[in-house]
């Protein structure tokens, strides 16, 4: 029995020894000086980080082909929208009067006036965060793309990494000229009829604009709260 013991404890220490080489430990050793040093700063590499969340099965999933193009398309889909709104503001900007009336023009001169001057102001609004949107995704997308054409897996996982930020401002932007576009419109209404029916459309345009925008806007506060 004794002699049994005595085999089975020099076979731990000599299975022991041979895991724990030099070799083995060097890479423990380097992670703890890194903790010691810095902190966790030493540890903000995209590779270092989905290790410490899973290991290389994270960071394989997070540079499968499929989750790459769906990632891709999803950033191409920002700019699609944006190119979209800023159709539509364009349009809206490009039938706006002008110039401003006067007291020929009839006795609500000096409303249509502070229309036609915040319709402008908003469809500039919208136009400039629909190309900060579009510019946006459509770059980081690009360098997406490119990085993960020449293999450069790393990169690509760093790229976006330090874009978080950017990709969050242009969904602001994109939200922005959202809702800059949809008063644009009401206004626009309102300036396109004269008399009554502009006192009339005006408030309907409006209206059916609040009742639209409480559909569709949770679903950008959702987004905003867990997609980004």
């Amino acid at each position: 029995m004794l002699i049994s013991s005595s085999l089975v404890a020099k076979s731990l220490i000599s299975t022991t020894t041979m895991i724990l080489t030099p070799q083995s430990i060097a890479p423990i050793v380097k992670t703890g000086k890194q903790i010691l040093e810095g902190g966790f700063a030493g540890l903000s590499s995209p590779a270092v980080a989905l290790a410490l969340r899973g290991g290389s099965a994270v960071l394989e999933a997070s540079l499968d082909p499929n989750r790459i193009k769906m990632k891709t398309e999803a950033l191409g889909g920002y700019s699609v929208v944006s190119v979209l709104l800023l159709s539509q503001t364009m349009s809206l900007l490009n039938s706006a009067p002008k110039k401003l009336k006067n007291a020929d023009d009839g006795k609500h001169f000096k409303i249509e006036n502070a229309a036609i001057i915040l319709l402008a102001v908003m469809s500039l609004v919208s136009v400039i965060s629909c190309m900060t949107t579009t510019f946006s995704f459509s770059l980081i997308g690009m360098y997406a793309k490119n990085a993960v054409g020449m293999d450069n897996d790393a990169g690509y996982l760093k790229f976006l990494e330090a874009t978080s930020k950017i990709r969050v401002t242009g969904f602001r932007s994109m939200v922005l000229s959202l809702y800059s576009m949809q008063i644009a419109f009401v206004i626009s209404i309102f300036l396109k009829f004269k008399g009554k029916l502009m006192f009339i459309l005006g408030p309907a345009a409006l209206t059916l604009t609040v009742l639209s925008t409480s559909w569709w806007g949770p679903i950008i506060k959702i987004a905003s709260e867990t997609v980004f």
